[in-house]
């Protein structure tokens, strides 16, 4: 898949900061070492909601999450920094409103506008940065494996044996090619007109999505409260999402989350100096 950086115009709805989400947080390197607790936790969480924190810290003879964390947030914190230095959104009292619909197969689409920001890219050759390429593909390489292993310790438990061929067969191939990384920077949208029913949000059409962001950003659709759920940042952790080609490949055992950006202040982008609201993504995609 290309490597790309959008600017994102997303819903913001109006009301108050909905509180925390309860969801898991699952160790990456005891889920590793197969531990059934970890496992369980990981079963749980894709059948409902489809979203969970995963701890990447630690350290085994074959994969060093603390190196992959620390270069992760030099890339995060090196792009953002770029990115307040070379463009000022002041002035922007609002963005381009993305409209969602429901598709024939119970997810939902987006036709939301997006517009690439110059100059700025995870591709090795147009990304400026003051980081080494070995750094950069180090995230990139790491954060596929990740993914990739992540599929591979659901497979043997996904509903019939021909369903569990099929999982295997989509995500047979661990080529990173795979995978769709990019640097995703969110912007507000107005107050007014907000439409405050999960219509409101999305679903990532991927298999899984990794994100990693240092803002209270993200929001998903808690069917139990019938609200909106926050979901703060953790430290060492990345937020990862079932998407709907893994929920469409596993007959609906696994859930892809309908989730939103949350609003800023006010729905508006405010100060002389406006947070840039940013956040690593990673999608993993089936093979075609």
């Amino acid at each position: 898949m290309a490597t790309s950086i959008t600017t994102s115009a997303m819903i913001v709805l109006k009301g108050e900061k909905p509180p925390s989400s309860p969801l898991e947080v699952i160790n990456f390197i005891a889920l590793l070492g197969k531990d059934a607790l970890e496992l369980s936790k990981l079963l749980r969480s894709c059948q409902d909601p489809g979203s969970f924190y995963l701890d990447l810290s630690g350290k085994t003879k074959y994969f060093d999450g603390n190196s992959y964390l620390n270069s992760l947030r030099a890339l995060y914190r090196q792009y953002k920094t770029d990115r307040s230095e070379t463009s000022d959104p002041r002035g922007r009292s609002h963005c381009t409103v993305a409209s969602f619909t429901e598709s024939s197969s119970g997810s939902f689409t987006s036709s939301q506008s997006s517009y690439y920001a110059s100059g700025s890219s995870f591709q090795e050759e147009d990304l400026v940065s003051t980081l080494d390429d070995e750094t950069k593909h180090l995230v990139k390489e790491y954060t596929h494996a990740v993914a990739h292993r992540l599929i591979r310790t659901l497979s043997p438990f996904i509903g019939s044996e021909q369903v569990r061929k099929y999982i295997a067969s989509m995500h047979g191939d661990s080529d990173p090619s795979y995978s769709e990384m990019r640097v995703d920077e969110f912007l507000c949208l107005p107050e007014e007109d907000h439409d405050e029913s999960p219509v409101g949000g999305f679903v990532d059409g991927s298999s899984f999505t990794l994100r990693y962001c240092e803002e209270d950003l993200l929001e998903y659709w808690d069917s139990e409260s019938d609200g909106w759920a926050g979901i703060e940042p953790r430290d060492n952790c990345l937020i990862v999402n079932v998407g709907d080609a893994l929920r469409t490949a596993s007959k609906n055992q696994f859930q892809s989350p309908l989730y939103r950006v949350r609003q800023s202040e006010g729905g508006h982008i405010l100060g002389s100096s406006p947070s840039r609201r940013v956040c690593v993504t990673h999608h993993l995609w089936p093979m075609d």
